[in-house]
Order: C-alpha cells, then sequence, then structure tokens
C-alpha cells in the first residue's frame, strides 16, 4: 500500500512517496509541521520515492564533492545541519551504534556527505544527520531515496536533516532561480511586508538579531534565524523560510510565510549600530562567504552568480555593525534607501 506526504520549502511542493511502509507520523517534530501539508495538493513539483533498507550498497561512482565534519573551522558556511538536529541520530542505542559503524565502513569516519555521479544520475550520500542514499537525474523526474536503518521506519527529522537541503542547494541552481543563504531573516508588517535578510558567517550576530525582533517588534515575523532560501518571482525577490534553524527555533511555531526582499545586510558585532551602503561589488565579496553553492556543477555555478548578480543590483546592499538590544529595530526601520 502506497503512502504519500506532501512537502512545502519555498514555494516547491515535494510528494514524498512510500510504499509497504508504515505512514509518517505527523507528531515526530513540531519544527518541522509548517512545512508538511495537511491537504492534499492539486499538483506538486517533484516526487521522491522513499524505500528503507539495512545497509549502503556500493554503487562504486564518481565522488564530485565531499564534506569532512572534523576540520580547521573556516568563515565559509557549513553544510551540516544544527547541533539539535544532529542529536536526533547520535542517541546511544544498539541500532543507532550500527547505523554509524555502517556509515563509517562505507564513507569513512570523519565523511559528512558526499555527491557523486553513478551512469546518468547523481548519487548523494550520508552521513552525521540519518544515513541515507538518494538518487536523482538532471531533470528532476526520478528521485529515489533509500534510507539506511534496520527498523523498517522513517521519521520526518531524516528527510529534513538528511539530504533535503543538499537537493534544493542543486535543485535551485539547475533551475537558475533561487538561492541557499547562511542568514537570517525578518518580515517587517510596519514596512508594508517588507523583509531584512542579515547575512554573515558564523557567529556573527544571526541568531542574537532573530532572538532581538523576536522579543520586541510584535509586528515582525522571523522568518529563520539560519538558513533562508531566496527565489525570483514575477520580476521580484523573495525570502523563504527554511526547516534549518539555528540555536533559536520558537518562530517556527507560527505559520510559514514569504517576504518580499526590502534590503540585504552583511552583518557584525560592533559597540553601536552603523549600516553603511555599499556597491554591488563589494558586497558580493562579503555576501560570497555566506552562500551555499553546488561546487561540483560548473553550469550550476554560472546560473547562480547570474542570480546573486541581479539580487544584488536590484536590492539596497548594506554592511551592518549591530549593538546587542532592541534598538536595532528603529535603526533598521529609519534606514532610507
Amino acid at each position: 500500500m502506497k503512502h504519500f506526504t506532501y512537502l512545502q520549502i519555498a514555494g516547491l511542493i515535494i510528494r514524498v512517496t512510500s510504499q509497504n511502509l508504515p505512514n509518517l507520523d505527523r507528531r515526530s517534530d513540531w519544527r518541522y509541521q509548517n512545512f508538511v501539508l495537511k491537504k492534499t495538493p492539486k499538483k506538486f513539483d517533484f516526487e521522491f520515492n522513499l524505500k528503507v533498507r539495512d545497509n549502503y550498497i556500493d554503487y562504486n561512482s564518481k565522488i564530485l564533492f565531499q564534506t569532512e565534519r572534523e576540520q580547521p573551522k573556516s568563515s565559509k558556511p557549513d553544510l551540516s545541519s544544527g547541533r539539535r538536529e544532529q542529536e536526533l541520530f547520535q542517541k546511544d542505542g544498539e541500532g543507532a551504534g550500527k547505523q554509524r559503524e555502517q556509515k563509517e565502513q562505507y564513507l569513512g569516519k570523519d565523511i559528512d556527505w558526499r555527491i557523486s555521479r553513478h551512469k546518468e544520475r547523481f548519487l548523494i550520500e550520508g552521513g552525521t544527520s540519518g544515513n541515507f542514499q538518494v538518487f536523482f537525474d538532471n531533470k528532476f523526474q526520478r528521485i529515489d531515496i533509500f534510507i539506511v536503518n534496520q527498523d523498517n521506519q522513517w521519521k520526518l527529522a531524516e528527510l529534513f536533516v538528511g539530504f533535503l537541503q543538499i537537493f534544493l542547494i542543486y535543485y535551485l541552481a539547475n533551475k537558475g532561480d533561487g538561492l541557499v543563504v547562511h542568514s537570517a531573516a525578518i518580515k517587517d508588517r510596519q514596512k508594508k511586508d517588507k523583509g531584512y535578510l542579515f547575512a554573515g558567517i558564523s557567529q556573527a550576530g544571526k541568531t542574537t538579531t532573530s532572538r532581538i525582533w523576536h522579543k520586541h517588534a510584535k509586528d515582525a515575523q522571523i522568518l529563520n534565524d539560519d538558513r533562508i532560501i531566496i527565489r525570483k518571482e514575477k520580476g521580484k525577490f523573495y525570502l523563504y523560510s527554511t526547516p534549518w534553524h539555528g540555536d533559536f527555533s520558537d518562530y517556527l511555531k507560527d505559520p510559514i510565510k514569504r517576504a518580499e526582499i526590502g534590503k540585504l545586510f552583511f552583518i557584525c558585532h560592533s559597540k553601536k549600530n552603523k549600516a553603511e551602503k555599499v556597491l554591488p561589488r563589494e558586497f558580493f565579496n562579503l555576501f560570497f562567504q555566506s552562500l551555499f553553492l553546488p561546487f561540483w556543477d560548473k553550469e550550476g555555478l554560472k546560473k547562480e552568480f547570474n542570480f546573486i548578480m541581479d539580487l544584488i543590483l536590484s536590492v539596497p546592499c548594506y554592511k551592518f555593525g549591530f549593538k546587542n538590544d532592541k534598538k536595532i529595530i528603529n535603526y533598521i526601520r529609519r534606514i532610507k534607501e
């Protein structure tokens, strides 16, 4: 018997089809519930065919790109999910221990995830946050998901935390209409629902900024404190929330909405609030540090660079040093383009 679960992220609808498996427990994690559709949509963008297997299969594929967990600290964004999500898959237990051993024997102890080419399809494998092997082609017409565990079960977190972020990075680049950014974002109802994006390296203050707005600006909505998707639709750029949050997640209890971009900020901590408008070329060099890009795909990178330039030529860009207090809210609202 087939079971269907529908996900929606950044305006994209995904149908997850599983056969001869228990249907998804919708109560499994409240942080993802706003990304699961309660009603069956009339159409969907692509379909995941999901199966569970008890071990990895070696396809002898050609490795294109891989990331390692144990590496020196860098200003570049980390493609792994947050600490809380990883804990879902690292709890002690006989089953969890066997899965870690299987992963380490197959991928290597320090490999977080990797993407390979197998015949005419791509293969994503992981990982630190769940164990999976995912096949898809360039046209995204056939997507096969194999979750590796010995329980013949699957959890919502195994989709969101495991491979979905990597898949969407490639998908948006391939289509040339979207980008995943290491950033926080706010929807400000006081300013005609315009959105502010706060990009920055790790520890730059994305979560701090989100907490301030969440606590002190009742007429604003936090879209995310760590990962944002930007898409262009009908000539306008929009900010979308994602399931991949940082250390702060209270805002995920609210219905997920989008916001048209009003301003872009590259942030850092400072003794006082100071925003400086910068030219697109300078902002590109800053912004690049916060982007999740498909480095394994030359054509995808070209499309993403074109998308980025279109974005920063269309939206006011600022360097922003901010102080950790609620004055940041009125300061940003008073900035004139």
